[in-house]
């Protein structure tokens, strides 16, 4: 069976979906059968729960459970892999990839909700999954950015980028920590990779093929007229589309869960003292579902004017502007990554004192409060000897007192 393994994943990627469902029903029967290596299916495994025919799925989320069960560690270690697949997979059959599926009870839903739920149940294993998908978007930029601007730009698929967006934006997180993870891993790369690009593009529009400064931008604005200056910067005008991505889906991730700038700042300058009080449930508030803005230009202009090619640079750069500009907590951790731990960490800033300050000020009053039972305790004992001797010498006193009165009367008679 494994001579013809490599010819059964390939048919479980067929056109047509019956060849399809029949390669999967036989996939399913040879891995309970521990006829062949389960780690050489994952891949097929999970990108066929893209499938937008309903049976070939159900077949593909029965697979999954069984390999979560029985080889969790496989599963996690090409899931990555597979959500790759689906992309092609489904640019092959569909024409067109999609992070989504039709849910005839919830409509749609993400197609790896099931996957990320198995994953999720290590944390490590779902931090994981998240973080190397979001390192292909980050791979992507500095693809772009660090290579020669001669290099065609085709080596960077826009479009499988946005796929991947959609997919860690629909994921069905349900902690706060996982919410708070991702936006601090989102800021992080925005504030890395946003700026000097944003630097970068504006330097090639404030001066010509000379060095000097241009006449179309003496106010220090650079105008559309003089967009044919990013001619040379055209890899770098595409990452900065990919920096938008970015910044599109750490706004919708905070408005579906309710997560201010500040909150995000204060954890990533506190890295590992949160003491689990973000391991706690989070609700997602709005299940609208992720969508670029329709200013997001994704296709390359090939075959286009001079000047149709320079309004695309010039859209990609002042889109980036504005969008950095809108990120206010991307310019506060720029600034200074001290500044935001000193607002969380003063009485009247949002994030409070610091993690364990409480703790401490609960010491110090159950300390205080057992000082003050043990000088009590020690006052009554002092006081009963004193009390006592007190009665015995009001007793005393009485006795003179009439004796000292018997001698008045007597000295006065």
């Amino acid at each position: 069976m494994q001579r013809y393994l490599a010819q059964l994943l390939s048919l479980s990627h067929d056109v047509n979906a019956n060849v399809r469902y029949d390669a999967m029903n036989l996939i399913r029967v040879i891995l309970r059968q521990g006829l062949v290596h389960p780690i050489e299916c994952v891949t097929n495994v999970v990108a066929l729960a893209g499938d937008k025919e309903t049976r070939v799925r159900a077949q593909a989320e029965k697979l999954i459970a069984y390999l979560d069960d029985k080889h969790h560690s496989m599963l996690a270690l090409r899931s990555v892999e597979g959500v790759t697949k689906c992309y092609e997979f489904q640019l092959r059959v569909f024409k067109a990839g999609s992070a989504f599926i039709d849910s005839t009870q919830a409509g749609p839903i993400c197609a790896f909700a099931q996957l990320y739920a198995y994953l999720r149940t290590k944390k490590s294993e779902g931090k994981q999954f998240v973080n190397n998908l979001l390192n292909k978007i980050v791979d992507g930029i500095k693809s772009l950015s660090d290579r020669n601007e001669t290099t065609p730009t085709e080596d960077v698929d826009l479009r499988f980028l946005s796929y991947i967006v959609s997919v860690i934006s629909s994921l069905p997180y349900n902690k706060k920590d996982e919410v708070m993870t991702i936006l601090g891993a989102l800021t992080r790369s925005i504030s890395l990779h946003g700026e000097p690009l944003e630097l970068a593009l504006k330097e090639a529009m404030t001066s010509d093929s000379s060095g000097t400064a241009a006449e179309a931008t003496e106010q220090e604005e650079a105008t559309s007229a003089a967009a044919h200056l990013l001619r040379p910067m055209q890899r770098k005008c595409t990452a900065a589309t990919v920096v938008c991505m970015l910044i599109q889906l750490k706004s919708h991730i905070q408005n579906c869960y309710g997560v201010s700038d500040s909150q995000v700042t204060a954890n990533m300058d506190t890295p590992g003292n949160s003491n689990g009080r973000f391991d706690v449930q989070i609700m997602r508030r709005s299940d609208r579902l992720f969508k670029l803005n329709d200013k997001t230009v994704l296709d390359q202009p090939h075959g286009a004017t001079e000047t149709e090619a320079d309004s695309v640079l010039w859209a990609r750069y002042t889109q980036l502007k504005a969008a950095l500009q809108d990120d206010g907590a991307q310019a506060d951790y720029l600034s200074s990554s001290g500044q935001a731990g000193q607002a969380a960490t003063s009485p009247n800033s949002r994030g409070g004192r610091p993690a364990g300050g409480a703790k401490r000020g609960r010491n110090s009053a159950s300390k205080a409060k057992a000082a003050a039972k043990a000088a009590k305790a020690s006052k009554k004992k002092k006081k009963k000897p004193k009390r006592r001797k007190r009665l015995s010498d009001v007793s005393d006193d009485s006795g003179s007192e009439d004796a000292g009165q018997s001698d008045d009367s007597d000295y006065e008679g």
